[in-house]
């Protein structure tokens, strides 16, 4: 998942992120799945470059 214009301290904060993920999987993987499925559609948004929108919002 490395990108050429992913800055140094981009890649830390999402090695950071996966980090409190995984440890969040282990101890609570529903909590973990809740998590991730929430944010998936604002991610994606931001990944496609549209934009992303806040948590909860979906209508």
């Amino acid at each position: 998942m490395s990108d050429e214009k992913t800055s140094p301290s981009d890649t830390g904060f999402r090695e950071k992120l996966l980090a409190m993920l995984e440890w969040l999987a282990e101890r609570d993987p529903v909590a973990a799945a809740r998590l991730v499925a929430e944010y998936t559609e604002d991610l994606l948004a931001e990944v496609a470059g549209g934009g992303a929108t806040p948590a909860g919002s979906k209508g």
